[in-house]
Formats: C-alpha cells, structure tokens, sequence
C-alpha cells in the first residue's frame, strides 16, 4: 500500500483525568502490552472455571465506522447506552474517551480520506466480494466465559484485573504486530445482540497512524496487513456490510 505523508490536524487532549493517575495507568498498560505470552485460555481466578475467548475478528469499511460506532460499540441496542469506551493507545490520550474525543478523530480520518485516492488506502485481498477494503477500524472482540455469576462478580470487585486479561489476551493475537502510532480503544459490553448477558470486550484498532510532535496531531496511512494476518490465523474473518 502506498504511504502519503502523515497530515498534520490539531492535538485533543483526552479529558476527565487526574494526570499522575493517568500516568500510573498508561505505565501499567505499556507492561500489559508488552507480554508476549502463548495465546491460550485464561482462569481469572485459581480453581475457577472462567476463559478469555476469541472467534472472529470484524473489519469495518471506512464508509461504515460511524454506525458501527454508534450501533455497535458506543450503545448495545435498547439494552444499555452508558458504554464507556476507554483509549489504551496512543499513551498521551489514554483515559475516558468522550464525544469529543471520537468527534475530533472521526474528523481528521474525513479530512484525510478526502486528500487521498480510495484505493491508494485500501488492504487488498480481504474483501469476501473480491479487491481490497479501505478499513476504517478493525473490531477484536474477547469474551470472559463462565459462571455468569461469578464473572459479574471478577469484574465487579476486580475490574483491573478483567482489563488486564483482555489485553493479554488482544496482545498475543496481536503477535507483536502492534505499535505505539496505532490507536486501541477498549469497550466493555454486558449483553450479546439478542439480550441475554454476556461479559465481553469490544477492542478497536482505527484504520490510520496517528504521531503526536509538539503539541501537534499528525495522521497518516495504517498498512494493517500483518496484523489481520496475525489475527486470522487464529480468528474468523468477517467484513462488516460486505458479503
């Protein structure tokens, strides 16, 4: 794919967060990150039966990610719309991701598709019709499974331990294809589409690199070949819209 040079758009700090605590948590989430540890199931809690699984992951077209987001992400149909997305990475914006946060990023994948040819962004060979995808963000979905009790409970009383185990989890179907200019969004949802309660996490990869110099957000073309590589040779593809 070919690469144009990263676009220079305004920085957006991210909000509703004491800085040094922002800083421990960034500095616990990098350790997490950085494991590279055989991707297996995982027992929150010695002698209980409770696995972190993956079956699929889905790529959402550029042209789809706004209602992805607000359908599928930021909303669990008429069953709970208090989601609360969370920015793992970039480091410098990790914390609660708000309205204004998405706003401003959505904003700036706009204004850079709108510099750049289509196809000059797509990831070829992944569309299940033929031809490539311009992908917009890549969806990792990991589901705590068990007594639903006692899960409810885990989280509960141990809600940094359950986001602990999701990111071990993404990182090893990641295989170290993942890097500090991607961005890793992570939402936890209670109920499956049907209604009935299901612990799981919905982990996002957007579809652009993102630097950040001197105060200055600067957004270029994400070749996620290798990563969708990683992540299909232990996944289920799905294309969302297409096929």
């Amino acid at each position: 794919m070919t690469s144009p040079p990263l676009q220079e758009t305004k920085a957006l700090s991210c909000t509703n967060r004491n800085e040094s605590q922002s800083r421990s948590s960034c500095g616990k989430l990098s350790a997490v990150m950085s494991s590279k540890r055989m991707l297996k199931r995982r027992a929150l809690k010695q002698g209980t039966h409770i696995s972190v699984e993956s079956g699929a992951v889905y790529v959402v077209p550029f042209s789809h990610i706004r209602s992805y987001l607000a359908h599928e992400i930021l909303s669990e149909a008429f069953y709970r719309s208090d989601c609360q997305p969370i920015v793992l990475f970039p480091q410098v914006e990790a914390g609660t991701a708000s309205k204004e946060w998405f706003d401003s990023l959505l904003d700036n994948m706009d204004e850079f598709h709108r510099r750049h040819p289509r196809e000059k962004l797509e990831t070829p060979g992944i569309s299940p019709v033929g031809g490539g995808v311009d992908i917009g963000l890549i969806d990792i979905p990991v589901t705590f499974r068990g007594p639903l009790p006692l899960v409810a409970s885990n989280l509960k009383h141990h809600p940094t331990k359950s986001m602990e185990e999701n990111l071990k989890h993404v990182d090893a179907l990641f295989a170290g294809t993942f890097h500090d200019q991607m961005t890793l969004v992570s939402v936890l949802h209670v109920f499956k589409p049907g209604g009935e309660r299901q612990i799981h996490y919905h982990n996002l990869v957007f579809g652009v690199r993102r630097e950040f110099r001197d105060g200055r957000e600067l957004i270029g073309p994400l070749d996620l070949t290798r990563m969708l590589g990683a992540l299909t040779s232990e996944l289920r593809l799905g294309v969302v819209g297409l096929g």
